[in-house]
């Protein structure tokens, strides 16, 4: 009855008040997104640990081993899972529901950081990532065209794939098909043997000549001037040229003794629309974002990049 009777005696107040909680309801339901499954977090952080030319055994033994004994005494531990295969380590380690996910993967690298210097010197830095089931891929989309895979991945890596990043609510863009340009160089045995090289000659020439570091600074009137020493190459005719040994006037470079060539990394993943090879774009969103609005700025990304595209090349929405 109370209300009844402020509603009569105060009709203005009580109308004033329906029209702001008309107009709240209004912003919350604008502002509401939507997902395909509800927002929570699951306990786990992943490991990867990455050893190049590494066999399953030996990894088993030199880096699974050591970061498992790291990560055992962790408190809210669950259950730990690991998987060694060639040139990879993955360790998935569960916690307790209790346990903030976040604060985990801080204590995870940290008990890391205490064990770095016991694996091999050549074994990459452990990658710990929280295993995040609410960022998830929400659109996927194809660059194809006329040109090679090599010039696609490029364009796509180096000028696309920024773009799309820096839309709002995109955690980040994975590319699938094709591979970053490498120099490779094909070593001959018998110019080697002919020379009294190895192999080891060669990696240490290119390690010591191959390189950029800063090289300390130079005053001059007050003023500090930083100096550095540039010895990356721009062109392969240049790497060819590099001098590996020169003993009693016979000089031998990398070109006299391999083939330098410009190709890609070993391909590890194809990607096709219609039967051509092309780039996929997945993007991820982050696991606060709204799915509508992301997909929305995407659409119209899409829209504004599509007359920049290189000739041959078409950016396709699937």
């Amino acid at each position: 009855m109370s209300l009844a009777d402020s509603s009569t005696r105060h009709p203005v107040a009580m109308a004033c008040l329906l029209i702001a909680l008309t107009a709240m309801g209004l912003n919350a339901y604008r502002k509401l997104s939507l997902e395909n499954l509800p927002k929570f977090d699951i306990p786990y952080v992943s490991i990867v640990t990455t050893w190049a030319g590494a066999t399953p055994e030996d990894i088993e033994v030199e880096v699974a081993k050591r970061i498992e004994d790291a990560v055992s005494g962790l408190d809210g531990l669950k259950h730990c899972s690991t998987t060694c295969m060639e040139n990879v380590c993955q360790i998935t380690l569960e916690f307790n529901l209790d346990v903030d996910v976040d604060t985990a993967a801080v204590d995870v690298r940290e008990k890391l950081d205490a064990v770095l210097e016991d694996l091999p010197d050549d074994c990459e830095r452990p990658v710990i990532e929280k295993v995040n089931i609410n960022a998830t891929s929400v659109v996927t989309l194809a660059l194809t065209g006329s040109s090679t895979l090599e010039e696609i991945y490029d364009y796509a890596d180096n000028t696309l794939a920024d773009q799309f990043s820096n839309i709002g609510g995109v955690a980040k863009v994975e590319l699938i098909g094709g591979n970053e340009r490498e120099v490779h160089i094909e070593l001959d045995r018998q110019e080697l043997a002919a020379a009294g090289l190895s192999s080891a000659s060669v990696i240490a020439a290119i390690q010591n000549n191959i390189l950029s570091l800063p090289a300390g600074r130079v005053k001059d009137h007050g003023q500090e001037i930083s100096v550095k020493f540039d010895a990356d190459y721009a062109q392969l005719e240049d790497i060819a040229g590099l001098e590996v040994a020169n003993q009693d006037g016979a000089r031998r470079t990398i070109g006299s003794l391999a083939n330098v060539t410009m190709t890609t990394d070993e391909v590890r993943s194809k990607a096709y629309i219609n039967g051509e090879p092309c780039v996929v774009f997945k993007i991820i969103k982050k696991s606060e974002a709204n799915t509508v609005a992301l997909v929305q700025g995407v659409a119209k990304k899409v829209e504004e990049v599509r007359p920049t595209l290189p000739g041959g090349m078409d950016l396709v929405w699937f």
